[in-house]
């Protein structure tokens, strides 16, 4: 199945190039220093917070204050894990945008067995784009929240349409990266949709569920990104 061998083609050439590896892990690490960090100080304030009233009455090393706050950071840490998997992902796809771009376009040269740049070379061509790669993410997230509200309606009326939708967009998130690159306009987007409907959908669906599983869906954005620079460059309908 194309779907799969895709998947598994783009995880070897994020795992096997150096700079690839690094473009990949740096959102995910740079998520784990700010999440972990936000953590450690709220579990630090929690400890040294004195609870008003309470610990005047029960005296601050009571056996009372320190059960009192063991659950307090207990339903904390609950809370933070349910937080943490609807957010950090989120984040860290938000931060990975930025090396999205230069992610399909090395996968898309080193498949074609072209000379590809150093890493430093890699982030001086970044600090120049950064802006303008941000502007584009944020008006393909426009265009994405305005089809996902489309779905999300459509769940009421008939669930598989809003399914395929919400399929189609997920692979919509990682192939603009290669649209934009190969300077397609917006009616020849569409154009690639129809023709590849099929393939964004199964596709689609796949990253879609992986999205669900944790830890596996920190590297979904490069894992698809991949994909799709794969997908169009030598897989797609033209």
């Amino acid at each position: 199945m194309l779907t799969l061998k895709l998947f598994f083609q783009s995880l070897k050439y994020l795992f096997s190039d150096k700079v690839l590896f690094i473009l990949t892990i740096i959102p995910v690490l740079f998520g784990l220093a700010l999440y972990g960090s936000g953590f450690y100080y709220i579990m630090g304030f929690i400890s040294a917070f004195k609870f008003g009233w309470l610990g005047n009455f029960f005296g601050l090393n009571s056996w009372f204050i320190s059960i009192f706050t063991w659950i307090i950071k207990l339903v904390f840490g609950v809370l933070s894990y349910f937080l943490v998997n609807w957010t950090f992902v989120l984040f860290v796809s938000l931060i990975g945008c930025i090396f999205n771009e230069y992610i399909s376009e090395r996968i898309e040269k080193l498949a074609n067995n072209q000379p590809v740049a150093p890493l430093k070379n890699v982030f001086t061509k970044m600090k120049t784009q950064v802006m303008f790669i941000l502007l584009n993410e944020a008006k393909k997230l426009l265009f994405i929240l305005l089809f996902t509200v489309l779905a999300f309606i459509l769940g009421y009326i008939f669930a598989p349409l809003s399914f395929l939708i919400s399929f189609i967009l997920v692979a919509i998130q990682f192939v603009d990266y290669t649209w934009y690159r190969k300077s397609l306009t917006f009616s020849k987007c569409i154009e690639d949709i129809k023709k590849n409907l099929v393939h964004y959908s199964l596709s689609g669906a796949l990253y879609f569920l992986l999205i669900s599983i944790p830890i596996i869906n920190l590297f979904v954005p490069a894992i698809a990104t991949g994909h799709y620079s794969l997908y169009f460059n030598f897989h797609r309908k033209a």
